[in-house]
Parts: structure tokens; sequence; C-alpha cells
């Protein structure tokens, strides 16, 4: 859990230019572009949240969607059963339209498919639950990744448990930056050396070229 200012150091010194910054003006916008990135590029348990905000009431079918904290990725989602002793049933994702309309004349029970939309009038993110649900009080159960808040100055942390992976991103990031300047084979290295990094500290494999694509150098 590095300070972005602690990072910005490690920019310099790999970047060979004591006078990179990445906690200010354009600079601090790409480090943030580059850090939502990174953290979309592998599951971290340390972006993984279970939200537990939400709960059902019977006949109502739609419910805003928690903004905090946000998510860009959802894993799983459960509903307690009232039907069968609380225990959590799996939620999935409509597999098309056609799907979730064949179930807007269902009779209510615990639902077993969601969608998420932006209600036009609220211009809210919606979560709708088909079967409309027969319970209420029945906790729905989030898991995911969430989005990583803004850095707005050198002071604030990164959410890693892990040293390496601060590395990792830092090596990522002086990249990006080598790129920017011109330095491809710099810009090449570091996206090695931050997948080797990833690998050693985690064990999952991402690939330089993945890493390239997805950080858009």
């Amino acid at each position: 859990m590095l300070q972005l200012s602690e990072i910005e150091t490690q920019v310099q010194y790999l970047l060979r230019r004591s006078d990179q910054v990445i906690t200010s003006g354009a600079e601090l916008a790409t480090t943030n572009f580059v850090f939502r990135r990174f953290v979309a590029l592998l599951p971290w348990e340390d972006y993984t949240r279970i939200d537990t905000s939400l709960s059902t009431t019977a006949g109502t079918e739609t419910y805003l969607w928690p903004s905090n904290p946000n998510f860009q990725d959802v894993l799983s989602m459960e509903i307690q059963d009232g039907a069968d002793a609380e225990k959590y049933k799996r939620v999935v994702p409509a597999r098309s339209i056609q799907a979730w309309l064949a179930l807007e004349s269902a009779a209510q029970d615990t639902p077993t498919t969601y969608r998420l939309y932006r209600a036009l009038a609220t211009d809210a993110v919606t979560l709708a639950l088909r079967p409309i649900p027969k319970y209420s009080t029945k906790t729905i159960r989030i898991d995911g990744i969430i989005e990583p808040p803004s850095f707005t100055s050198g002071i604030e942390r990164t959410g890693f448990r892990l040293a390496g992976i601060d590395d990792a991103f830092a090596m990522a990031l002086t990249g990006v930056f080598a790129s920017k300047l011109g330095e491809s084979a710099r810009a090449a290295e570091m996206l090695q050396w931050s997948s080797n990094t990833i690998r050693l500290n985690t064990g999952k494999e991402i690939s330089p070229d993945e890493m390239r694509e997805k950080l858009v150098l």
C-alpha cells in the first residue's frame, strides 16, 4: 500500500528521469487511467468486495445499484431463499433479452436472473430481478471487483497489500510514460518486468503483449 509519491519515486528511477511527475496535472490523469486499467488486468483479492447492502422487497423488481463500492466486474450474485431456510441461491445475468422477457409474467419467487441498466428517469444504475421477489428482507450478496478510487494527490495509497504488486504497477506505469516519450525499448522492458513481477508474487500469468494491449500503449 505505497503512497502515490512513493510510486512516483520508483517511476523516476526506472524511467531515469528525476523530473518525471505523476502526482499532478495531466500526468496524474494518466496515472489514474493506467491504474484503473492495471486493476482490471486480474481479479486482485485486494480489490474484491462483497456487498450486502441491498435486500429484497416482495413484489418489487428494481433496486438502486450500489455506487460505493463501484463494481467494475460482478463475479457472482446470490439472494437468500425464503422458502429454503434462507440459503443463498445464485442469480445469473440474463443470457439474452429474449430470456429476460420470457420471465416477465413468471410467478413471484426467489429470483434467478438479473439485469443492470441505467434508468432513463433517474439516470441511476438499476438492478432488476426476475422472477420478481416473493419474499421481503432477503439479503442480496454481490461479490466482485471494484473500480479503484482515483488518486487526487501524492499522499493517497494503492490498495495492494503486497509491495511487489505496487512495484509491478510502478513498472507498468513507467512503461506507459516511456512509450509516450518514444522510448519503445524501455517501455517493452518495463512491461516484461511488470509481467514477471506479477507472476512471482501471485503465480498468475499475464503476458507483456496483453498488458500492452490493455494499458493502451
